[in-house]
């Protein structure tokens, strides 16, 4: 039953990619993300023209959120079977997991927030916005901790058959420093760097999932091969 369990939690990764992106993507219709050069006037309209979607595809967006969970507790259950009885990095990665929930949930309320109302303020429309794109581009340091601490636990796991491969862990480390390309979207309004550039938006959305469809199939093989070696 604890496999079964465990498995059906490693599906929240598919479901979380799938009902995130349909919901953010084509409900909402925030991809691609707007310019930072938009005027106010461009924004109001923006959002006038699909301001039930970006309520109802946010709201959504902020529900299936939680589904970013499940999958990170079977990491950090292993992680913690790994390092033993202080698991201080499987915890670390646990938490990292549930700020970065908090952050898509924070984000999604504040673009509720700025389509709540038809007669919102032109300039507090625009600074709602600008707060969760740049919440949304910019919340890499518990990104960091979450995806340091399993590729440091998992480079560690030297048996013949580890849980997770060691290329899957340099490429953790990868998908973790193209993360913080968003940071910079703080200086630029346009560029590679913004919050709707290459650097700032596509290269860390992108990697981020293809880093979980790889380990999707990758943790389904680990708790499997686990649940074999106890039997």
């Amino acid at each position: 039953m604890n496999r079964s369990t465990q498995i059906l939690c490693i599906w929240s990764i598919p479901a979380f990619i799938i009902s995130y992106t349909v919901c953010f993507v084509f409900v909402a219709g925030f991809v691609p993300p707007p310019s930072p050069t938009l005027s106010a006037a461009e924004m109001v309209t923006l959002f006038d023209e699909n301001r039930f979607g970006i309520r109802a595809g946010l709201l959504l967006c902020m529900i299936f959120s939680i589904l970013y969970m499940p999958w990170s507790a079977v990491v950090s259950v292993h992680m913690a079977r790994l390092e033993g009885r202080f698991p201080v990095l499987a915890s670390l990665q646990l938490v990292g997991a549930a700020i970065l929930v908090v952050f898509f949930m924070l984000c999604s309320l504040i673009w509720i927030a700025a389509a709540f109302r038809p007669d919102i303020d032109p300039v507090t429309l625009v600074v709602l916005n600008d707060l969760s794109w740049l919440i949304f581009v910019m919340a890499f340091p518990e990104y960091w901790l979450q995806l340091l601490a399993i590729a440091v636990v998992f480079f560690r796991d030297t048996r013949p058959v580890p849980f997770i491969p060691r290329w899957a862990c340099y490429f953790t480390l990868m998908v973790a420093l193209t993360g913080a390309g968003g940071s910079l979207a703080a200086f630029f309004k346009s560029g590679p760097w913004a919050w709707d550039g290459l650097l700032g938006f596509w290269v860390p959305v992108i990697s981020y999932l293809i880093w979980l469809i790889v380990m999707f199939p990758l943790l389904l093989r680990g708790v499997r091969q686990h649940a074999h070696e106890r039997e």
